[in-house]
């Protein structure tokens, strides 16, 4: 009955807004020598920060930086891969993120969530070459037996829609990318390259866990690392995943 769900969602889209400063998630002050010191600031001036350099990117390239801001990904739906690493902001009504592209020579980042002080420099193509991340904070993720990228978009559609009560998944964790509903019930979709439900599963947190709201029919991407499980309401058990840890993301859907 009410597992059954279908979703049409329009293609993605941010809208930016400025947002006014106060003392909000203020932090520490980098003291190296840079061209252009991000650190130190307000959650609203991250935010404006970002929006300005993904919006003036010329006028910084080849000058070195220092920015303090929560890392992130973007997350490709349609093929279920990470397709950039970034630095990401949301605005003071926590409707619209900004964000800018951060690439590391060794492959290495915080975990999803943390923020960090990245020190580098502007590329020309539209990113910070970092060459130091210091000072990171932040809860660190959860270890997990699964790591849902490593497959195909069509694999883990395969695995989300045959997991059942008596599957060999249960209390299994997994680390997972998707995109967060609510309707009645928390659900956690894949979509395809144009929106379209791909497949559902139910998502279950205790009190302290805290979904992000979706705005409007924008998409609403999330990493989650949860159990698979199950609950039981009435007389019938339906499986479920339990959510342990869960941070917003940003996406594309191709």
């Amino acid at each position: 009955m009410k597992k059954s769900i279908a979703l049409i969602l329009a293609l993605f889209t941010l809208i930016f807004s400025f947002a006014g400063c106060d003392e909000k998630g203020k932090t520490e002050k980098y003291q190296g020598d840079v061209d252009y010191n991000f650190t130190g600031l307000t959650t609203g001036q991250v935010y404006d920060t970002l929006l300005s350099i993904s919006m003036n990117g010329d006028l910084y390239n080849g000058k070195s930086v220092a920015i303090n801001a929560p890392f992130s990904v973007i997350y490709n739906f349609s093929q279920n891969r990470i397709e950039k690493y970034v630095v990401m902001s949301a605005d003071e009504t926590v409707c619209c993120e900004a964000y800018y592209e951060v690439r590391t020579n060794d492959g290495v980042y915080p975990d999803i969530g943390k923020s960090a002080t990245f020190v580098g420099s502007f590329n020309s193509g539209g990113y910070i070459e970092v060459s130091e991340i210091v000072g990171q904070t932040g809860e660190s993720a959860m270890a997990y037996e699964i790591d849902a990228l490593e497959m195909s978009a069509s694999e883990l559609e395969s695995m989300i829609k045959s997991y059942s009560l008596s599957s060999e998944l249960k209390g299994k964790t997994i680390r997972i990318m998707g995109h967060y509903t609510e309707q009645g019930y928390k659900f956690l979709l894949g979509l395809s390259e144009t929106g379209k439900s791909t497949w559902n599963i139910e998502v279950i947190g205790d009190e302290d866990t805290h979904f992000p709201v979706q705005t409007g029919n924008l998409a609403n991407p999330v990493e989650i690392i949860g159990e698979f499980s199950s609950y039981v309401e009435g007389d019938n058990e339906y499986p479920c995943i339990k959510v342990l840890q869960i941070q917003k993301i940003a996406c594309v859907f191709k």
